[in-house]
């Protein structure tokens, strides 16, 4: 799946409802900017507006794509998030949330 990812250069997620969507972690990963509405929660606990990516309000669908422009049009800022949503997607490494896990477990 990286390798996918690895072709893309930015990923918009147009959903209005979402948990903990894999695709923004997965692209994340893969050094890609992202572009999302600002669920509710979701794409809040993954992306920092403006440095890793863009949020917009939800519904806001020219906003989606004028940050979505702003991102094809501009490769050293589409560049730079996506080295910080490189380094963003550190903090779900797998070792790192067991390790949160086998804390928890201990604590109780």
């Amino acid at each position: 799946m990286v390798s996918v990812y690895r072709n893309a250069s930015i990923l918009a997620m147009s959903s209005r409802f979402e948990g903990l969507p894999m695709v923004l972690l997965e692209a994340q990963a893969a050094g890609i900017p992202i572009v999302s509405f600002k669920c509710k929660c979701g794409p809040l606990d993954v992306v920092t507006d403006g440095v890793d990516g863009f949020l917009v309000e939800e519904g806001d669908v020219r906003g989606l794509a004028d940050k979505m422009s702003i991102l094809m049009n501009d490769d050293s800022l589409r560049k730079r998030m996506g080295a910080a949503a490189y380094k963003a997607s550190d903090r779900f490494d797998e070792k790192k949330i067991m390790a949160q896990w086998n804390n928890l477990f201990k604590e109780l």
